[in-house]
């Protein structure tokens, strides 16, 4: 397994130029699901476009994965094909900050026109709210995408 801190020759390789292309991250994310297959888990992965990222859904007939993933076999996957990768990949491909402050305001102007007294947009603002009320946060969020 790699040292802490330490990136995997496969990461190096596909992060020589600085950047993490789409193809790369699907090369990353295929890497990550195979060595995962190894361990009883079949990786479904999806790029979103919305947020920059992929998602990911995890099965497994035999074991319960969430601990398997967790485990020093998962994470030495994670550490050896995707972790270092799906970071710069994520900076690089998630919105800007204007963009994140533009959501984040359109989330809160969604709960005042709910009649709520919102009066920040800032993200520890707006987690209280989601802990408040999380039907009309989550409704707010969906819209504010």
């Amino acid at each position: 397994m790699e040292g802490a801190g330490d990136v995997s020759d496969f990461q190096k390789l596909l992060m020589h130029d600085g950047e993490v292309s789409l193809g790369e991250m699907n090369l990353a994310v295929a890497a990550y699901a195979e060595c995962l297959s190894g361990l009883g888990i079949s990786t479904e992965a999806e790029y979103s476009e919305g947020n920059g990222s992929f998602v990911y859904e995890f099965s497994s007939q035999s074991a319960d994965v969430a601990l398997m993933l967790d485990g020093p076999e998962g994470q030495e996957c994670k550490a050896l094909y995707i972790d270092d990768v799906e970071l710069v990949f994520a900076d690089e491909m998630g919105p800007t900050p204007e963009e994140d402050a533009q959501f984040y305001e359109g989330i809160a102007q969604c709960l005042r026109d709910a009649g709520f007294d919102v009066e920040a947009s800032d993200p520890s603002t707006l987690s209280m709210w989601w802990q408040r009320e999380p039907s009309t946060y989550q409704g707010c969020f969906d819209s504010a995408r």
